[in-house]
């Protein structure tokens, strides 16, 4: 077993925070039905949220934790499920409650960042309805009001749909085109911290986890999480953000290698284990 130690947060302010933020989070979200834009907020609330919980809980073995996980994927797929509705409104369900939410088109918010926070929640919380429904949101929907991406990801996004869709051909094409414009002639917008500590390690873990290679993908995720302390501890205030007390991608790679019989040797506050078993999946309903 890989240990892989997190960066240490504030546990007992986490405790006094996530009532309010829950309180905060209901309260606004009483509001999505005529100002659907809130859900950008309820995106970054449900994040801190998240982040704040797995410090308490760091193995996520309470339903609280599974709530909260679960809650904040609703909340991120609900704004594609708006950006993507032809007319009218949807229903979503987000914390046991049923909304009406106004299609709105695609957003600023319906990018590819928080298309991709979407898809580590669903698959964290084996939300498979949600994993397909990621999966058929076009590139037109990510880049209508946003040119704050480099080409690559959108390459990346396309890669993991064909993933999930069982393309393997337009999955090795698009996992090359990501490949080739990753090359830093290409890469204008990206942030190289970005690139080199988020990026770079989870593009390797995913092609570990996709060639099935056990012992590569427990290096490449233990290389992931390292590089995602070094990330969120490059100054004080990103060290302090709840966000960074949980790894989202190589935790969706670590579920998804549970769940198809590679064997999670790398433990970390990071990596919760109770979400990596999947262990109260049956407990909490979608």
């Amino acid at each position: 077993m890989i240990t892989v130690e997190n960066h240490p947060a504030d546990t007992q302010d986490a405790i006094k925070k996530l009532p309010a933020l829950a309180t905060g989070f209901n309260t606004i979200a009483a509001g999505i039905t005529k100002a659907p834009s809130q859900l950008n907020t309820l995106a970054d609330i449900s994040l801190i949220r998240l982040g704040h919980q797995c410090s308490v809980d760091r193995n996520a073995d309470l339903l609280d934790t599974w709530k909260v996980l679960t809650t904040a994927d609703q909340t991120i797929s609900a704004i594609f499920t708006a950006a993507t509705a032809d007319e009218g409104s949807v229903d979503c369900l987000i914390d046991g409650s049923n909304y009406e939410v106004p299609s709105t088109g695609p957003t600023h918010y319906s990018n590819a960042d928080r298309w991709q926070s979407a898809l580590w929640l669903a698959i964290a919380s084996r939300d498979f309805k949600r994993i397909r429904e990621l999966c058929e949101v076009d590139e037109a929907t990510l880049r209508a009001q946003s040119d704050d991406f480099d080409e690559f990801i959108y390459h990346w996004i396309k890669a993991l749909q064909a993933y999930f869709r069982d393309d393997n051909e337009k999955l090795q094409a698009e996992l090359e085109e990501t490949s080739r414009l990753v090359a830093p002639e290409h890469v204008l917008r990206t942030p190289p911290t970005y690139l080199s500590n988020i990026f770079h390690p989870q593009f390797v873990t995913f092609l570990r986890l996709g060639g099935r290679d056990s012992d590569g993908f427990n290096r490449a995720l233990a290389d992931s999480l390292r590089s995602h302390r070094d990330f969120w501890t490059s100054s004080d205030a990103q060290a302090m953000n709840p966000v960074g007390q949980i790894a989202l991608a190589p935790l969706a790679f670590a579920c998804i290698a549970n769940d198809s019989g590679i064997p999670v040797e790398v433990s970390s506050g990071y990596l919760p284990s109770g979400f990596v078993a999947g262990a109260r999946t049956t407990e909490y309903q979608f």
